[in-house]
């Protein structure tokens, strides 16, 4: 008995979930559709890396924004895998640039 009720409530769940996400992505259509496009801004991203130490270790990380934001905007640290900050990363880091936030990649090693 106690099986059906977490099957029935977790596919209810997933049912409420699937209906939810659907609404969502109408309402965003129709804000996008709406927006002249002659108008709207496109980014334009900046990527860089930066140097930086700790503990007299020479640290190289990698940053991203959009340069025509001029307000305070938030910030994303990016952790990237053990081996270092590489192409995914960088790639990740303009995407979260593109849409309003500066990405910072940082270096937990050193060197890279």
């Amino acid at each position: 008995m106690l099986k059906k009720f977490f099957t029935f409530s977790t596919a209810g769940l997933l049912l409420f979930a699937a209906s939810s996400c659907n609404s969502n992505e109408k309402a965003e259509e129709s804000k996008i559709n709406s927006t002249d496009t002659a108008t709207a801004k496109l980014p334009s991203i900046k990527s860089e890396n930066i140097d930086y130490s700790g503990d007299a270790v020479t640290m190289k990380g990698f940053v991203a924004y959009d340069e025509s934001i001029t307000t305070p905007r938030p910030v994303v640290l990016i952790v990237p895998e053990w081996w270092g900050i590489g192409d995914y990363t960088r790639g990740r880091a303009k995407q979260l640039a593109a849409l309003g936030y500066l990405a910072f990649a940082v270096d937990f090693y050193g060197e890279g």
